[in-house]
Order: structure tokens, then sequence, then C-alpha cells
């Protein structure tokens, strides 16, 4: 296939597949005189999959590329000039570009995006309404160009250093390959654990970042420049009558499941008891699709009693897998997987809609008073710690288990970083800077989680409530009239009335359902059997934090001692504070073995190596225990 670009011949590889979900890794030396070496390409590509995935490769001097071709999304994902040079997308961008036809795909998107990208006129990327990044080389400038979407959520990872720049699609290549030095950087470890995921562009290495949201960076004559083409602090408030906001909303969620349906007439729907995705699921069947919707809530619990209700209420063809009571955020992409490779017999690829992040942007979770009145009061420091509170970030107990000086340090950083947000992309009202800094900082993680492991589950999300002109429209309003889901509340007026006719979950506080309900938990109820669900797991996860390795710069063995013994005699579970350390173990042992800092090569108060835990807290944890009788109640 072949199209135009600048007067230049454009031509597409052909996969031989319907679509894409995709995995890459490359490498350019900034002196194309440099060849790459055998044993770096094959190590690139070899980290793609984990499932025997056999990677395509492009080559040119001081340059190496590796892909993998899923199948997923429809359209092909690079293309190829004469001159060499090629460009490449992961995701759909879904430009909106004016007439634009039904059957529009990817691979009519991405020219446009290559030559912006090397002529450095990158308006076209506003154009996106869905989560994408590119690539964009040009052999004969030896010019690399990066870009990622207006939220971040599909990001590409990126080492540079005097001699070559690394770029992958996954932190696990980025930690994995052999050829790049990852030394801890103490900052961004601090910043990691203070928010339990990586956050913003922010890495735990050295010499690595990942692109944030609305960002391009080039290389080019060994220099790097990073360049931000949008910014959603600049959309301003239109005062207009919330009834026509409303309305029109409703009419930019109808357009977005017709523009990701492109006229299939099957869709693959995760179904929970909330409003996002039974809203789209009436909207895929208003646009003619077959829903098959899927559950993997615990049993007997709202989320599935009310999604089953709907399903029925709806005509869904639906299908429930219960998770254990006490379940925390499972990889849902997996579960998916699983369940459809049990009744199929083959894993295969599959785009499953999904409500990601609906209940924010659209519904103002997390925004309620009195974030949004501290705000535009200019109580920043205020709002910041409601918003911490709020959202439940830090490390509570810290003190218990961190070292003295990381703990001041992980504490500082959690704010540096909201601050730094809030100065970046201060809007003219200031009311809506916690939810631009939830778009690019907390939706994210949401979805990259799941995307780590897409070469094992093969699954990849369709998210219409994410459109990126929805949220724009949201953005415009006044965020006093969006709280509480007042404003998603106002939207469901003028869509399906299949959305609300039969019983949905709520969060407190907000606009609650009228209609009468049976009396059943919630999926976050504590029940005994939850309970010991919740211990076994944080078992397993103590288990891998004993095998190390950790610092003693890091962790007090004296509060880990503590902790240990609280949750073996099961006074107290302790998942809390092991998911963290587990977290933190992961990034010291990803970091470059030969080139770990030692107490003289690094900052006072933060050593990569240190101490081993004493012995005695490890063998308690393998040896027979007395268990308290109330796991057993």
């Amino acid at each position: 296939m072949a199209g135009s670009v600048g007067g230049r011949r454009i031509f597409f590889a052909e996969s031989g597949k319907e679509g894409t979900m995709t995995i890459f890794a490359g490498v350019m030396f900034h002196d194309p005189r440099s060849p790459v070496p055998t044993d770096m390409a094959k190590e690139l590509a070899a980290h793609l999959s984990r499932a025997g995935d056999e990677p395509v490769q492009i080559a040119h001097p001081g340059f190496h590329f590796a892909y993998i071709d899923l199948g997923v999304h429809p359209g092909e994902p690079v293309l190829h000039e004469q001159d060499g040079g090629f460009a490449f997308i992961s995701g759909d961008p879904l430009l909106d570009v004016p007439n634009r036809a039904e059957s529009r795909a990817r691979e009519d998107d991405l020219p446009l995006i290559h030559r912006a990208l090397q002529s450095g006129h990158d308006e076209v990327l506003r154009l996106a309404r869905e989560m994408f990044c590119a690539i964009s080389f040009d052999p004969t400038r030896q010019r690399l160009a990066l870009a990622t979407d207006k939220v971040g959520a599909r990001t590409i990872y990126v080492h540079s250093n005097d001699r070559f720049v690394f770029f992958c699609s996954h932190f696990r290549i980025l930690e994995s390959v052999g050829f790049v030095e990852r030394q801890i950087d103490p900052d961004g470890l601090a910043a990691a654990a203070a928010f339990n995921t990586l956050v913003g562009s922010i890495l735990p290495f050295k010499g690595a970042y990942r692109l944030h949201a609305c960002e391009t960076v080039t290389f080019e004559d060994g220099q790097q420049r990073r360049h931000r083409y949008w910014s959603w602090a600049n959309i301003a408030t239109r005062h207009r009558p919330i009834d026509d906001v409303a309305r029109e909303a409703a009419e930019i969620v109808r357009e977005s499941v017709r523009l990701r349906l492109r006229g299939d007439r099957d869709a693959v729907l995760f179904l929970s008891g909330g409003l996002d995705s039974r809203l789209i699921g009436a909207c895929l069947q208003e646009a003619g699709a077959e829903v098959r919707g899927y559950n993997f809530a615990p049993a007997d619990t709202t989320d599935q009693v009310f999604a089953r209700i709907f399903a029925k209420a709806a005509g869904l063809r639906y299908a429930e897998y219960p998770v254990p009571k006490g379940t925390a955020y499972p990889n849902w992409s997996m579960l998916l997987s699983d369940a459809l490779a049990s009744e199929t017999g083959r894993r295969r690829p599959v785009r499953v809609w999904h409500g990601f992040d609906a209940s924010v942007t659209v519904g103002y979770v997390h925004m309620q008073d009195p974030l949004v009145p501290l705000l535009r009061e200019r109580r920043f420091d205020a709002a910041v710690d409601e918003y911490i509170r709020r959202r439940d970030l830090g490390w509570k107990g810290n003190e218990r288990v961190l070292a003295p000086r990381f703990s001041t340090r992980m504490i500082g950083n959690l704010k540096n970083v909201i601050w730094s947000a809030l100065c970046d992309q201060m809007p003219e009202d200031p009311g809506k800077a916690m939810l631009i800094f939830h778009m690019e900082h907390g939706a994210p993680p949401l979805y990259t989680s799941d995307m780590e492991d897409v070469d094992l589950h093969c699954v990849d999300w369709v998210t219409p409530l994410a459109d990126f002109r929805l949220t724009e429209l949201m953005l415009s309003v006044d965020p006093v009239q969006c709280v509480g889901h007042a404003f998603y509340m106002k939207m469901l007026e003028h869509l399906p009335t299949i959305v609300t006719s039969v019983p949905w979950q709520t969060y407190p506080g907000h606009v609650p359902c009228p209609l009468p309900a049976p009396a059943i938990p919630t999926q976050w109820e504590r029940s005994p059997e939850a309970r010991r669900f919740a211990f076994r797991r944080a078992d397993g996860i103590l288990r891998g934090i004993l095998r190390g390795p950790l610092s003693t710069d890091i962790i007090r063995p004296i509060g880990l001692a503590r902790i240990v013994a609280q949750h073996l005699t099961r006074m107290t579970n302790c998942e809390w504070h092991f998911k963290r350390i587990a977290q933190l173990q992961r990034y010291l042992r990803a970091s470059t073995p030969a080139r770990r800092p030692t107490a003289s090569t690094t900052e006072p108060g933060f050593r990569a190596e240190g101490r081993a835990f004493p012995e005695a807290i490890a063998s308690t944890v393998n040896a027979p225990r007395a268990v308290n009788s109330a796991e057993h109640r």
C-alpha cells in the first residue's frame, strides 16, 4: 500500500494481519558511522516478547529498530520512504481531520504524523482523539523524533548517553536490556515510592525518562530537544447553559463510539456494576454492534449483581468469572484473556471496550469539596494535602518502615511532583488544576500497568469515554457543575435510557442511584473470606521481599521485623507495606550490577546496596506458625 508525504513516495509495510497492538524498541547512535553491534541488536529484539513472538527488524547505519505486531488495531503500524526513512505508530490516534471517513485507519493518519515530526510543525498532533505514540526516523539527517498522546498513556521510555539513545514501549524492556546502564536515581526512586507507581516522566534510573503527556522529543547532531505541543491549561471556561453542554457531550460520546467501532458488528466489553461500562455497551448496541459483556467481580457483590441485571435488561451476551473476595486491582486484561482462551481453546488478540477514567474526567471523582474551593482561593498547600489524602498517596505509616532520610526524601518528592505539575499547567480557573494533574499523572498508570503484559495477554483497550474531544469539552465547563457526577447525570438524559433503567453502583458523596436496589455488599467490603485471601496474597509478596535485595538506607530492618511479626500473627495485614517494598526491590534489582552506586559514589542517605536483612526475619516467614483463630472465622 502506498501514499505520499511532501511529494515523496511512501510505502506501507505489509504485515498480513488485520491490525496491530505493538511492542517496540530501538537504538540510534548519534554518529551514523558507528554500527549497531550485532549482540546489541539481538538483545534488543529478544526482550520484546516473553511469548516467543518473532519481531520485525529495521536496520540502518547507526540505527536498529524492532517491533512485534500482535494483531489488535486496524491498519498498518509502519511506513517506509524510498530514501530509507520510516515512521511507526502504536495505538490509533484518530486524527480529527475534516470529513473523516468511517473506514479511515491509522495508516491514513501516519503520513501526516511522520511529516509533522520531521518538519517540527506538530500542530497535527493536536488533532488526535485517542491514545498513541509515534516514532519517525530520517536516515539522511540521522534524526529521530518521538511523540506521545495528550495524556501520555501510550508513552515511550528513553535512555540517552553521549553515544546513543535507546527507546522502547514498555518499562520491562528498559529494565532488562544489558547494554543500558541503570544507576539508581534517589529522587526517582523516592517519587515511585510516594505514588506507588511510576509518575509523569520520572524514572528511578539516572539518564532515563519517559515522554510526558503532549510531548515530542527529537535527537539530531547529538542534541536532544523536548517540546510540549499541547496544554490542557489553555482551555478556557465557556459559560453556556449546562443542558446545552450536556447535549453536546452526549453527541460526542455517541460519535466517539462510532468512530472506534468502524462498522464492526462484534464488541467485547468489560462490564462492571457502574455507569461507564454500561453507557459504552448501550451506545455500542445503538450503533448496531452485538456486545459480549465480561464481569470479573467477587461473587454476590454490587459490582457483579448490577452488571448482571443490566446485561439482562439490555439483552447483552454476558459471562461472569468471579474472582476471590479480597482481590484488589488485578490485571483485568489477563483475566479477560484467560476467559476468552477458556471459551475458544486458544489465546488470540482482542480489543476490549473499557470505561477508562471516565469517573474522573466526566464524573469528577476525587474532585469534591473542599478541593475546588481551595484551588480557587489559591490555597495550594491545603489543596495538595487534600488531594494526597483523597487519593491515598504517600506511604501511610512510612515512619515505621522507611529509613528517616529516605522517608523525608519521599514526602518531599510527593509534594514537589504535584507542585511542579501545577505550576507547569495552571489554568485560568485554578479550580481545574488538580483534574489536569490527574489526567496527566494519575490516569496513565491505570493503563500502562495492564499493558506491561500485553505480550502475554494480547488485549488492548478501546476507551471512548477518554476521547480527547470529550475531555476538552469537560475542561470548558465550570468544575462546580461537574463534581459528584452532577454533569454526568445530566449528560445521561440525552443518551440511551437503558443505562439508568436498572440500579448502578455510585461513589460515596456523589449523586445517588434513585432506583431501589438489593442490599448486598460492594466488592470493597472486607468479609472473613476476603481477609483470609488478602493475608495469603500478602504472604506471597513477603516471601519475594525477603529474597532481597534491599537497602538499609531505604528500609529500617527493625521496622520491617515489626510489621512482619504483626502480619505473621495475623494482627494486621501489612500488604500495603509489602507491595511498596516489593516495588522498590524491583528497581534495585534492575539497576546495573557493575555500576550500582555505593556509599562513596552517591548522595548522603542513600545506598543501592545495603546490608541484608536479619536471617531471623527470613526464617520466620517459612517456619510453621500458630495462626490467629480470627483468620478462620
